[in-house]
């Protein structure tokens, strides 16, 4: 009984552990369309770890971490966002080309 318990305290050890190295996601908080992208639509983002908030629309997503970038998959859709900085990143748009994003500050 004592070597169950054992390994079942190391099994859940390893998975927690798993979890730690696993890099924190860069775009959790709110995004506003930066001032030079005038052309693209007005509009309000704000990515939490399981949801991405357009304007007052919301929508669960699954983020995948690589490098400088960022991508949000949700159902058959996907967006590829790449860092500029910490506070700026851009993603590319059929209609509007390249669309640049700033931090919004809390």
């Amino acid at each position: 009984m004592k070597r169950i318990a054992l390994i079942t305290a190391i099994f859940l050890l390893l998975v927690s552990m798993t979890g730690c190295n696993e890099p924190p996601n860069p775009l959790i908080g709110q995004w506003q369309h930066a001032a030079e992208a005038e052309s693209s639509p007005a509009q309000l983002i704000e990515f939490t770890p399981s949801t991405m908030r357009i304007n007052d629309q919301v929508v669960t997503v699954v983020y995948q971490i690589r490098d400088n970038k960022v991508r949000v998959s949700a159902s058959k859709m996907a967006i590829v966002y790449t860092f500029d900085n910490a506070d700026s990143i851009h993603y590319e748009d059929e209609q509007y080309g390249t669309v640049r994003l700033t931090r919004i500050k809390p």
